[in-house]
Protein backbone atom coordinates (compact mmCIF):
# COMPACT_ATOMS: atom_id res chain seq x y z
CA UNK A 1 0.00 0.00 0.00
CA UNK A 2 1.20 3.86 -0.66
CA UNK A 3 1.80 4.90 3.15
CA UNK A 4 4.13 1.96 3.56
CA UNK A 5 6.37 2.23 0.43
CA UNK A 6 6.46 6.30 0.79
CA UNK A 7 7.52 5.56 4.36
CA UNK A 8 10.27 3.40 2.74
CA UNK A 9 11.23 6.21 0.38
CA UNK A 10 11.64 8.55 3.19
CA UNK A 11 13.87 6.17 5.33
CA UNK A 12 16.48 5.67 2.71
CA UNK A 13 15.98 8.66 0.58
CA UNK A 14 15.59 11.93 2.72
CA UNK A 15 16.65 14.09 0.19
CA UNK A 16 16.85 13.90 -3.40
CA UNK A 17 19.84 11.75 -4.25
CA UNK A 18 22.37 10.49 -7.34
CA UNK A 19 22.29 7.04 -5.66
CA UNK A 20 20.05 6.09 -8.65
CA UNK A 21 22.24 7.86 -11.19
CA UNK A 22 25.50 6.09 -10.00
CA UNK A 23 23.79 2.61 -10.10
CA UNK A 24 23.58 2.64 -13.29
CA UNK A 25 25.43 1.70 -16.64
CA UNK A 26 25.25 4.91 -17.93
CA UNK A 27 24.56 7.80 -16.42
CA UNK A 28 24.11 10.46 -19.35
CA UNK A 29 20.16 10.03 -19.54
CA UNK A 30 20.08 10.55 -15.75
CA UNK A 31 22.05 13.38 -15.90
CA UNK A 32 20.09 15.00 -18.90
CA UNK A 33 16.93 14.49 -16.55
CA UNK A 34 18.51 16.07 -13.78
CA UNK A 35 19.09 18.86 -15.41
CA UNK A 36 16.13 19.26 -17.10
CA UNK A 37 14.59 19.26 -13.35
CA UNK A 38 17.15 21.99 -12.36
CA UNK A 39 16.09 23.98 -15.42
CA UNK A 40 12.33 23.16 -14.71
CA UNK A 41 12.18 24.37 -10.99
CA UNK A 42 14.69 27.23 -11.83
CA UNK A 43 11.98 28.48 -14.30
CA UNK A 44 9.29 27.60 -11.10
CA UNK A 45 11.29 30.15 -9.23
CA UNK A 46 11.49 32.63 -11.58
CA UNK A 47 7.69 32.88 -11.96
CA UNK A 48 7.38 32.09 -8.51
CA UNK A 49 5.61 35.79 -7.96
CA UNK A 50 3.87 35.76 -10.62
CA UNK A 51 1.99 32.65 -9.37
CA UNK A 52 1.34 33.68 -6.05
CA UNK A 53 -0.38 36.69 -7.45
CA UNK A 54 -2.06 34.64 -9.77
CA UNK A 55 -3.32 32.20 -6.85
CA UNK A 56 -4.27 35.49 -4.75
CA UNK A 57 -6.24 36.98 -7.56
CA UNK A 58 -7.77 33.67 -7.91
CA UNK A 59 -8.45 33.36 -4.20
CA UNK A 60 -10.37 36.91 -4.40
CA UNK A 61 -12.68 35.86 -7.10
CA UNK A 62 -13.56 32.75 -5.11
CA UNK A 63 -14.24 34.22 -2.20
CA UNK A 64 -16.11 37.31 -3.93
CA UNK A 65 -18.48 34.60 -6.17
CA UNK A 66 -18.47 32.48 -3.27
CA UNK A 67 -18.28 33.45 0.03
CA UNK A 68 -19.30 30.34 1.77
CA UNK A 69 -16.70 27.93 -0.40
CA UNK A 70 -14.16 26.72 2.08
CA UNK A 71 -10.54 28.02 0.36
CA UNK A 72 -8.74 24.77 1.60
CA UNK A 73 -11.40 22.97 -0.78
CA UNK A 74 -9.24 24.37 -3.90
CA UNK A 75 -6.20 24.08 -1.99
CA UNK A 76 -6.38 20.15 -1.53
CA UNK A 77 -7.35 20.08 -5.47
CA UNK A 78 -4.31 21.45 -7.01
CA UNK A 79 -2.48 18.88 -4.55
CA UNK A 80 -4.40 15.99 -6.12
CA UNK A 81 -4.06 17.44 -9.46
CA UNK A 82 -0.04 17.33 -9.04
CA UNK A 83 -0.09 13.77 -7.54
CA UNK A 84 -2.11 13.17 -11.30
CA UNK A 85 0.27 14.69 -12.87
CA UNK A 86 3.49 12.73 -11.27
CA UNK A 87 1.51 9.43 -12.19
CA UNK A 88 0.87 8.71 -8.63
CA UNK A 89 -3.20 8.74 -9.47
CA UNK A 90 -5.30 7.89 -12.57
CA UNK A 91 -6.88 11.31 -12.27
CA UNK A 92 -8.05 13.00 -15.55
CA UNK A 93 -10.74 15.56 -14.21
CA UNK A 94 -9.34 17.46 -11.55
CA UNK A 95 -7.22 19.93 -13.64
CA UNK A 96 -9.18 20.41 -16.11
CA UNK A 97 -11.75 21.74 -13.37
CA UNK A 98 -9.46 24.20 -11.86
CA UNK A 99 -8.65 25.67 -15.12
CA UNK A 100 -11.95 26.27 -15.72
CA UNK A 101 -12.81 28.08 -12.33
CA UNK A 102 -16.26 30.21 -14.43
CA UNK A 103 -15.68 32.99 -11.84
CA UNK A 104 -12.03 33.56 -12.20
CA UNK A 105 -10.06 35.46 -14.91
CA UNK A 106 -8.92 32.22 -16.89
CA UNK A 107 -5.72 34.20 -17.49
CA UNK A 108 -4.93 34.09 -13.49
CA UNK A 109 -6.57 30.29 -13.34
CA UNK A 110 -4.08 29.51 -15.70
CA UNK A 111 -0.67 31.24 -14.11
CA UNK A 112 -1.48 29.84 -10.77
CA UNK A 113 -1.70 26.28 -12.23
CA UNK A 114 1.85 27.02 -13.90
CA UNK A 115 3.88 24.51 -12.27
CA UNK A 116 1.74 21.94 -13.34
CA UNK A 117 2.89 22.03 -16.61
CA UNK A 118 6.02 22.59 -16.46
CA UNK A 119 8.76 19.82 -17.76
CA UNK A 120 9.38 19.01 -14.31
CA UNK A 121 6.56 16.11 -14.28
CA UNK A 122 7.02 15.19 -17.67
CA UNK A 123 11.00 14.19 -16.39
CA UNK A 124 10.11 12.44 -13.24
CA UNK A 125 8.04 10.04 -14.89
CA UNK A 126 10.58 9.32 -17.08
CA UNK A 127 13.25 9.04 -14.77
CA UNK A 128 11.38 7.48 -11.86
CA UNK A 129 9.40 4.50 -13.01
CA UNK A 130 7.98 3.85 -9.37
CA UNK A 131 4.97 6.73 -8.97
CA UNK A 132 5.77 6.75 -5.24
CA UNK A 133 9.24 7.63 -6.21
CA UNK A 134 8.24 10.51 -8.30
CA UNK A 135 5.31 11.75 -6.02
CA UNK A 136 8.14 12.07 -2.71
CA UNK A 137 10.41 13.66 -5.42
CA UNK A 138 8.04 15.95 -6.16
CA UNK A 139 7.08 17.37 -2.89
CA UNK A 140 10.82 17.38 -1.93
CA UNK A 141 11.45 19.28 -5.10
CA UNK A 142 8.61 21.32 -5.99
CA UNK A 143 7.02 22.90 -3.40
CA UNK A 144 3.49 25.22 -3.89
CA UNK A 145 4.50 28.07 -2.36
CA UNK A 146 2.46 30.27 -4.47
CA UNK A 147 -0.50 28.26 -3.10
CA UNK A 148 0.97 28.53 0.79
CA UNK A 149 0.82 25.09 1.35
CA UNK A 150 3.51 24.26 3.45
CA UNK A 151 6.01 20.69 2.52
CA UNK A 152 4.20 18.71 5.54
CA UNK A 153 0.70 19.87 4.82
CA UNK A 154 0.96 18.75 0.87
CA UNK A 155 2.51 15.22 1.51
CA UNK A 156 -0.31 14.66 4.24
CA UNK A 157 -2.77 15.53 1.52
CA UNK A 158 -0.90 13.08 -0.81
CA UNK A 159 -0.74 10.51 1.97
CA UNK A 160 -4.45 10.62 2.69
CA UNK A 161 -5.66 10.48 -0.51
CA UNK A 162 -4.02 7.54 -2.15
CA UNK A 163 -4.76 5.81 1.08
CA UNK A 164 -8.59 6.55 0.70
CA UNK A 165 -8.43 5.95 -3.17
CA UNK A 166 -7.31 2.27 -1.68
CA UNK A 167 -9.61 1.46 0.65
CA UNK A 168 -12.80 2.63 -1.96
CA UNK A 169 -10.93 0.60 -4.63
CA UNK A 170 -11.06 -2.42 -2.02
CA UNK A 171 -15.03 -1.71 -1.41
CA UNK A 172 -17.82 -4.25 -3.05
CA UNK A 173 -20.44 -1.42 -2.44
CA UNK A 174 -22.54 0.03 -5.07
CA UNK A 175 -23.29 3.26 -3.33
CA UNK A 176 -20.11 5.81 -2.77
CA UNK A 177 -21.17 8.75 -0.40
CA UNK A 178 -18.42 11.94 -0.21
CA UNK A 179 -19.47 13.78 2.74
CA UNK A 180 -17.88 17.12 2.68
CA UNK A 181 -16.87 16.45 -0.99
CA UNK A 182 -15.29 19.83 -1.59
CA UNK A 183 -13.95 19.29 -5.15
CA UNK A 184 -13.38 15.49 -4.81
CA UNK A 185 -13.52 14.14 -8.44
CA UNK A 186 -13.47 10.93 -7.01
CA UNK A 187 -17.39 10.24 -8.52
CA UNK A 188 -15.94 11.71 -12.01
CA UNK A 189 -13.31 9.25 -12.62
CA UNK A 190 -13.58 6.50 -15.08
CA UNK A 191 -12.98 3.48 -12.30
CA UNK A 192 -16.28 4.82 -10.42
CA UNK A 193 -18.31 6.15 -13.60
CA UNK A 194 -21.06 4.23 -14.19
CA UNK A 195 -20.32 1.11 -11.83
CA UNK A 196 -21.74 3.13 -8.70
CA UNK A 197 -24.55 5.58 -7.85
CA UNK A 198 -23.14 8.41 -6.31
CA UNK A 199 -23.87 10.91 -3.89
CA UNK A 200 -21.85 14.62 -2.68
CA UNK A 201 -22.94 15.83 0.14
CA UNK A 202 -21.48 19.04 1.51
CA UNK A 203 -22.70 22.61 2.15
CA UNK A 204 -24.75 24.44 -0.43
CA UNK A 205 -22.50 27.33 -1.47
CA UNK A 206 -19.47 24.84 -1.65
CA UNK A 207 -22.05 22.31 -4.14
CA UNK A 208 -23.07 25.43 -6.34
CA UNK A 209 -19.51 26.64 -7.06
CA UNK A 210 -18.52 23.10 -8.05
CA UNK A 211 -21.12 22.69 -9.87
CA UNK A 212 -20.28 26.02 -11.71
CA UNK A 213 -16.90 24.66 -12.29
CA UNK A 214 -17.66 21.08 -13.70
CA UNK A 215 -20.38 22.52 -16.01
CA UNK A 216 -17.93 24.98 -17.36
CA UNK A 217 -14.91 21.94 -17.64
CA UNK A 218 -17.80 19.88 -19.93
CA UNK A 219 -17.44 16.80 -17.22
CA UNK A 220 -21.20 14.67 -17.51
CA UNK A 221 -22.08 14.77 -13.42
CA UNK A 222 -25.67 13.28 -14.27
CA UNK A 223 -24.70 10.06 -12.70
CA UNK A 224 -24.14 12.45 -9.21
CA UNK A 225 -26.38 12.98 -6.98
CA UNK A 226 -25.88 16.39 -4.78
CA UNK A 227 -26.98 17.04 -1.44
CA UNK A 228 -26.95 19.69 0.99
CA UNK A 229 -26.28 19.61 4.22
CA UNK A 230 -24.99 21.35 7.30
CA UNK A 231 -23.45 18.98 9.71
CA UNK A 232 -23.24 20.75 12.41
CA UNK A 233 -26.98 21.35 12.42
CA UNK A 234 -28.69 18.76 9.95
CA UNK A 235 -28.72 15.01 9.76
CA UNK A 236 -26.58 13.94 6.59
CA UNK A 237 -28.46 10.79 6.30
CA UNK A 238 -31.82 11.61 6.27
CA UNK A 239 -31.02 14.08 3.80
CA UNK A 240 -29.38 11.23 1.83
CA UNK A 241 -32.23 8.84 1.73
CA UNK A 242 -34.40 11.48 0.75
CA UNK A 243 -32.65 12.11 -2.52
CA UNK A 244 -32.58 8.47 -3.28
CA UNK A 245 -30.28 6.37 -1.02
CA UNK A 246 -30.86 2.77 -0.06
CA UNK A 247 -30.31 2.64 3.34
CA UNK A 248 -30.80 -1.06 3.10
CA UNK A 249 -27.82 -1.85 0.98
CA UNK A 250 -23.90 -1.32 1.69
CA UNK A 251 -22.59 2.03 0.37
CA UNK A 252 -18.64 3.21 0.82
CA UNK A 253 -18.51 6.41 2.96
CA UNK A 254 -15.84 8.54 2.38
CA UNK A 255 -15.02 11.74 4.95
CA UNK A 256 -11.68 13.38 4.01
CA UNK A 257 -11.33 16.39 5.55
CA UNK A 258 -14.00 17.55 8.00
CA UNK A 259 -13.84 15.32 11.18
CA UNK A 260 -11.38 17.75 12.59
CA UNK A 261 -13.34 20.97 11.52
CA UNK A 262 -16.59 20.06 13.30
CA UNK A 263 -17.69 20.21 16.81
CA UNK A 264 -17.37 16.66 19.01
CA UNK A 265 -20.74 16.59 19.24
CA UNK A 266 -21.64 17.07 15.22
CA UNK A 267 -18.39 14.39 14.89
CA UNK A 268 -20.25 12.16 17.27
CA UNK A 269 -23.67 12.35 15.48
CA UNK A 270 -21.91 11.01 12.31
CA UNK A 271 -20.53 8.52 13.50
CA UNK A 272 -23.95 7.42 15.21
CA UNK A 273 -25.59 7.70 11.88
CA UNK A 274 -23.32 5.55 10.23
CA UNK A 275 -23.67 3.01 12.13
CA UNK A 276 -27.27 2.77 11.46
CA UNK A 277 -26.31 1.89 7.93
CA UNK A 278 -26.50 -2.03 6.05
CA UNK A 279 -23.70 -4.66 7.51
CA UNK A 280 -20.75 -4.30 5.06
CA UNK A 281 -20.69 -0.27 4.54
CA UNK A 282 -17.48 0.65 5.72
CA UNK A 283 -16.40 4.83 6.67
CA UNK A 284 -12.90 5.93 5.64
CA UNK A 285 -11.76 8.92 6.99
CA UNK A 286 -9.27 11.36 8.31
CA UNK A 287 -8.31 12.60 11.58
CA UNK A 288 -5.69 14.77 13.07
CA UNK A 289 -4.48 13.75 16.78
CA UNK A 290 -5.35 16.78 19.51
CA UNK A 291 -1.44 17.23 19.96
CA UNK A 292 -1.56 18.99 16.21
CA UNK A 293 -5.06 20.41 16.60
CA UNK A 294 -3.53 22.10 19.95
CA UNK A 295 -0.63 23.81 18.25
CA UNK A 296 1.63 22.21 20.46
CA UNK A 297 5.64 22.62 20.11
CA UNK A 298 6.82 19.86 18.36
CA UNK A 299 3.90 19.93 15.35
CA UNK A 300 3.35 22.01 12.93
CA UNK A 301 1.98 25.15 12.63
CA UNK A 302 -1.17 23.34 10.40
CA UNK A 303 -3.79 25.15 13.36
CA UNK A 304 -2.31 28.32 12.88
CA UNK A 305 -2.53 27.58 8.76
CA UNK A 306 -6.49 26.96 8.53
CA UNK A 307 -7.68 29.21 10.80
CA UNK A 308 -6.19 32.01 9.11
CA UNK A 309 -8.39 30.82 6.27
CA UNK A 310 -11.60 31.19 8.90
CA UNK A 311 -11.63 27.23 9.05
CA UNK A 312 -10.14 26.26 12.56
CA UNK A 313 -9.25 22.93 13.74
CA UNK A 314 -12.29 21.60 16.64
CA UNK A 315 -11.75 17.84 17.42
CA UNK A 316 -8.91 15.01 17.56
CA UNK A 317 -8.55 11.64 18.27
CA UNK A 318 -5.88 10.34 20.29
CA UNK A 319 -3.12 12.69 22.24
CA UNK A 320 -0.24 11.29 19.57
CA UNK A 321 2.31 10.16 22.06
CA UNK A 322 2.91 6.85 19.78
CA UNK A 323 1.17 4.62 17.82
CA UNK A 324 -0.37 2.37 20.19
CA UNK A 325 -1.88 5.18 21.85
CA UNK A 326 -3.38 6.73 19.08
CA UNK A 327 -4.70 2.99 17.92
CA UNK A 328 -6.12 2.39 20.81
CA UNK A 329 -7.96 6.02 21.08
CA UNK A 330 -9.46 4.86 17.64
CA UNK A 331 -10.73 1.30 18.56
CA UNK A 332 -11.87 3.10 22.05
CA UNK A 333 -14.15 5.98 19.66
CA UNK A 334 -15.43 2.92 17.08
CA UNK A 335 -16.49 1.03 20.00
CA UNK A 336 -18.04 4.39 21.48
CA UNK A 337 -20.51 4.45 18.38
CA UNK A 338 -20.97 0.63 17.97
CA UNK A 339 -18.14 0.17 15.03
CA UNK A 340 -15.02 -1.72 14.77
CA UNK A 341 -11.57 -0.80 12.70
CA UNK A 342 -11.70 -2.59 9.40
CA UNK A 343 -9.09 -5.48 8.51
CA UNK A 344 -7.30 -3.08 5.90
CA UNK A 345 -5.87 -1.21 9.15
CA UNK A 346 -4.83 2.32 9.92
CA UNK A 347 -2.29 4.17 8.34
CA UNK A 348 -0.82 6.59 10.81
CA UNK A 349 1.64 9.69 10.08
CA UNK A 350 4.27 10.47 12.45
CA UNK A 351 6.64 14.09 12.93
CA UNK A 352 9.65 12.03 12.70
CA UNK A 353 11.26 8.47 12.20
CA UNK A 354 11.75 7.43 15.99
CA UNK A 355 9.67 4.67 16.95
CA UNK A 356 8.09 6.70 19.55
CA UNK A 357 7.71 9.94 17.56
CA UNK A 358 4.69 11.95 18.02
CA UNK A 359 1.85 10.98 15.87
CA UNK A 360 0.09 14.22 13.48
CA UNK A 361 -2.75 12.24 12.36
CA UNK A 362 -3.84 9.45 9.81
CA UNK A 363 -6.76 7.89 8.02
CA UNK A 364 -8.97 5.15 9.03
CA UNK A 365 -11.67 2.73 7.90
CA UNK A 366 -14.69 2.00 9.94
CA UNK A 367 -16.99 -1.30 9.04
CA UNK A 368 -20.87 -1.68 10.44
CA UNK A 369 -21.61 -5.32 11.31
CA UNK A 370 -19.56 -8.49 12.01
CA UNK A 371 -16.76 -8.19 9.72
CA UNK A 372 -15.09 -6.36 11.35
CA UNK A 373 -11.86 -6.94 14.16
CA UNK A 374 -11.20 -5.12 17.09
CA UNK A 375 -7.59 -4.99 16.92
CA UNK A 376 -6.35 -2.89 14.32
CA UNK A 377 -3.24 -3.43 11.59
CA UNK A 378 -1.44 -0.08 11.83
CA UNK A 379 1.07 1.07 9.56
CA UNK A 380 3.61 4.01 10.73
CA UNK A 381 4.26 6.66 8.15
CA UNK A 382 7.39 9.05 9.49
CA UNK A 383 7.45 12.09 7.39
CA UNK A 384 10.49 14.13 6.00
CA UNK A 385 11.76 16.66 8.40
Amino acid sequence: RFPAEFAELRRNSRTFNLEVCTSCPTMLPYVASLALVIASLAIHVTLMPFTKIASYVVAAATSCAHPGLKQTALLVAYIRAEIARVGARSDNVTEVVLSKLPWAPSLATTVAATYLRLPVWHTLAKTFKDPYQRLYTAIQLAPTRGLRMEGFVRELLSVRTLAIDAAVATSNATQLVILGAGFDTRCYLDDVRGSRRCFEVDLLETQRAKREAIAAAGIDASHVTFVDVDFNKESWLTKLIARGFDASSSAAIIWEGVSYYLEPEAVAATADTFSQLAPGSTLTFDFFTNALISGEEDMPAVAKHVEALGEPLLYGIGDGDDAEEVRSSLVAWAKAHKLCIDSSGVELMRMGTEPHAAIKGGVATMRVGSQSHAQSEARDVPPAA
